[in-house]
């Protein structure tokens, strides 16, 4: 044993695989020498030896690991995931105990670091088995994981949606449901025609920056639904606040996604909104040291699709010029330059000065000021062959 105590001290440096290997013997002695090197200097062994603890669902080293988990610990941000990882798989086999489930429910709230978050949420999920969660902690517990389903941060929120599962959590409403599918990025089933999620999948889109890096998500999945409710606010997303397409091919996945509710319109509507194709120069000198990208923005496409909105006289047509004549200017990267110092992105923003006037000239040629809802609540509407009676 004496011999195990003297390798494992030299270990820590040189050879981190035996380490693993002495552990896996699963001898106590081994165990405890691990527990101590869990507390050392050096980062690289430090996270090693926890993963190592982790795996072992060595009860033993609770005490050692939940002080990872203290506010004032300077261990460091990889430790402290690590720690909280390790915690999760030790709750799955042997429970925890009350004082680490609170420094856990702290971990989850109150982190800095989304992924100390993550990996703090989904060790509370893995606790519900534990005699000392009880109703209190419980609560808590399903009180931080459901602030966590509309997180910016889409591994967050999706282990927050798995550890709240865990718990028995249920969700109250259909605008509970909505946010755990979409924490669980379940969009397969929120695409599922006649879904009862699609109002609470539009109130998301209209919730603005909050959920702005699942909305384009959210609007896909809304038109992929095939649902007539969500044509105004999708339209207005796309032409407002929407995504920008960059190339045919991105373009055809979106006309995929969006053929179930726009039919005949989904590619006027969104070469209209979203639609430029995107290119791009380079230079770099024979050293590498210096070099610059320029990005080139053709926004013809666009303005085509503008062009046959305004030749096809339709209700549909009158309400999307509507949007045309509103339609935001983008930010964009314009390019890219390096140098021996470093380098960056340039910004710029496109400008659809020439665009909105167009629309804004149809529109009075049209006589055309408010926008008519009931146009969209026609699934025949959205057929341009077949609808004669709405050209105007």
């Amino acid at each position: 044993m004496g011999a195990v105590g003297k390798n494992l001290r030299l270990l820590s440096i040189r050879d981190l695989g035996y380490v693993k290997e002495l552990a896996r013997q699963g001898d106590e002695q081994a165990v405890k020498k691990l527990i101590k090197a869990a507390g050392g200097i050096c980062s690289n062994v430090r996270d090693f030896v926890i993963r190592v603890l982790g795996e072992l669902a060595a009860v033993e080293a609770v005490p050692t690991l939940r002080k990872f988990l203290l506010p004032q610990s300077k261990r460091g941000l990889s430790a402290t995931e690590e720690a909280a990882i390790a915690l999760g798989k030790i709750a799955s086999k042997h429970g925890l105990d009350g004082k680490t489930i609170d420094l856990l429910i702290l971990a989850s709230r109150d982190s800095k670091a989304a992924a100390v978050r993550s990996a703090a949420s989904l060790a509370l999920g893995f606790c519900c088995g534990s005699r000392a969660f009880g109703k209190r902690r419980k609560k808590q517990t399903e009180t931080v994981l459901f602030a966590h389903l509309t997180c910016r941060f889409s591994n967050q929120s999706k282990a927050a949606a798995q550890a709240l599962k865990m718990t028995g959590w249920k969700p109250k409403n259909l605008a509970e449901q909505t946010r755990l599918l979409i924490a669980l990025q379940d969009w397969e089933a929120l695409s599922r025609p006649r879904n009862h999620c699609i109002p609470s999948l539009i109130a998301l889109i209209k919730e603005g920056k909050k959920l702005e890096t699942v909305q384009k998500k959210i609007v896909r999945a809304l038109g992929n639904s095939g649902s007539l409710r969500a044509a105004p606010t999708v339209i207005e997303w796309l032409f407002q606040k929407g995504v920008l397409i960059q190339n045919e091919e991105e373009l055809s996945s979106w006309e995929k996604s969006m053929k179930p509710l726009f039919a005949d319109y989904t590619s006027m509507i969104l070469r209209a909104a979203s639609f430029v194709v995107k290119t791009k120069t380079e230079w770099e000198d024979k050293w590498g040291d210096n070099g610059e990208i320029k990005y080139h923005y053709d926004c013809s496409h666009t303005e085509a699709a503008l062009a046959e909105m305004c030749h096809l006289n339709t209700s549909i047509t009158s309400n999307l010029l509507l949007c045309a004549a509103k339609k935001a200017d983008t930010k964009i990267v314009t390019g890219a330059g390096w140098n021996a110092w470093g380098g960056g992105e340039n910004h710029g923003i496109l400008k659809f000065d020439a665009f909105r006037q167009k629309a804004k000239a149809e529109l009075v040629s049209r006589n055309k000021k408010r926008t008519s809802p009931s146009a969209y609540s026609r699934r025949a509407n959205w057929y341009i062959n077949t609808n004669k009676e709405d050209l105007l």
